[in-house]
């Protein structure tokens, strides 16, 4: 099954789409955000508390969230967005007792942290480790992830989907430093909620209702399933997320970063319980839709739950909408990738063996270092054997 697009879906989403990346660069340009280091790499620390939070909010979401979670409500009901509520623990602990001492030692790296609390050789290896995390886990599975996905719905060929997609992040990045980061990733996740709400809202009135729906797919309804669950035990997955989620949320330098630019603590433990509130989210706007497509559209393959969802429920114009959230959540996790990976080899890397480079000595080799790491990953995933038949309900989430 295929996505069914018209000429004013298309229209409407590459006007949203195109609009909200111009309209980044646009504000990082009027804010002079490559002048300095500080500004390039952190926004010159000034960012609010909504930008923080809808910044983290997009860094975590991708294309492949959205399609995936949809398609796994459909197959084991709410409970398959039980880990999107393990935020609330990981990140507030975060907030409270991690997040404090990144910004009054106002340090650029989480593996900066590590130099003053420990020594500089911890500073050093972690840093590669993220950085090697970010390139061929992050960057690469954002964007192939992403491409397979869009193949599945549209037919688009992955590794054009790749090419293209990673070179607008990497100029997006490039040109505006993580001023433009944060503001696309601000509206990205405006574009994500709002398609994504009007698909939830148009569902419901479907299918009569949430009584309605409760009627029709009572067990499905349920988001905490008991602890012999095979596949979402709610405690089970609360407990074991609990951890992982810890350094997810608080020590990976690809989100901390989006807190490292807040204006100071306050602001970034606000934007910290803005992003608890989004990830609340996705538990309606993507996985109860997969639970409305299971009552009205019983019998389908859970992976073309999206799809289903897209072609059956939405009216031409919403289409659209729904395929720039896709593009969307694509580019803004992409984006954030990028950043962090500039900031961790100027930071941790060229400025540990040459202490006195200057300022836009620093935010050129930045702007380098996200030009050759979208290289290496554009190189690297060509040269890879490719699948081209989609991705599996676990390559999604």
């Amino acid at each position: 099954m295929s996505f069914s697009l018209g000429l004013i879906d298309w229209a409407i989403c590459l006007v949203v789409l195109s609009s909200s990346i111009l309209f980044g660069l646009y504000l990082a340009v009027r804010k002079k955000s490559s002048a300095d280091s500080s500004r390039f790499f952190l926004a010159d620390r000034s960012l609010p508390w909504p930008l923080v939070g809808a910044s983290l909010f997009a860094t975590n979401i991708g294309a492949e969230h959205l399609v995936g979670l949809s398609g796994d409500a459909y197959r084991y009901g709410l409970s398959a967005g039980t880990v999107e509520l393990t935020t609330c623990w990981c990140l507030g602990f975060a907030a409270v007792f991690l997040f404090p001492f990144y910004i009054r030692n106002r340090v650029f790296t989480t593996p900066e942290f590590l130099e003053t609390r420990y020594h500089p050789v911890a500073r050093v290896l972690f840093s590669g480790l993220m950085l090697a995390i970010s390139i061929t886990t992050k960057m690469a599975f954002h964007l192939y992830a992403g491409a397979l996905v869009l193949h599945g719905l549209i037919g688009w060929d992955v590794m054009n989907v790749v090419w293209i997609m990673g070179m607008v992040a990497a100029c997006v990045t490039i040109v505006g430093g993580f001023t433009a980061v944060a503001y696309t990733d601000s509206i990205q996740t405006a574009i994500i909620i709002l398609g994504c709400t009007v698909m939830l809202f148009t569902g419901l009135h479907r299918v009569g209702g949430w009584q309605e729906l409760a009627l029709r797919v009572p067990k499905a309804v349920h988001i905490a399933k008991p602890y012999d669950d095979p596949n979402y035990p709610f405690w089970g997955v609360i407990l074991t997320a609990i951890y992982a989620g810890t350094f997810y949320w608080g020590v990976d330098q690809v989100n901390v970063q989006r807190v490292l630019g807040a204006r100071n603590i306050e602001q970034a433990r606000w934007g910290a319980m803005f992003t608890v509130l989004l990830k609340l989210s996705p538990v309606f706007i993507f996985a109860l839709p997969g639970v409305i497509a299971l009552a009205l559209f019983p019998g389908r393959d859970s992976k073309t739950t999206f799809v289903t969802l897209l072609n059956e429920l939405l009216p031409t114009g919403m289409r659209g909408l729904l395929l720039a959230a896709l593009l969307a959540s694509l580019i803004a996790s992409t984006l954030s990738v990028m950043n962090s990976v500039s900031t961790l080899a100027v930071r941790d890397f060229v400025l540990h063996f040459r202490p006195r480079t200057g300022e836009r000595s620093q935010v050129l080799l930045g702007r380098l270092a996200i030009g050759a790491a979208t290289l290496l990953v554009l190189w690297r995933r060509t040269r890879s054997t490719r699948p081209l038949m989609g991705c599996t309900s676990t390559c999604r989430r």
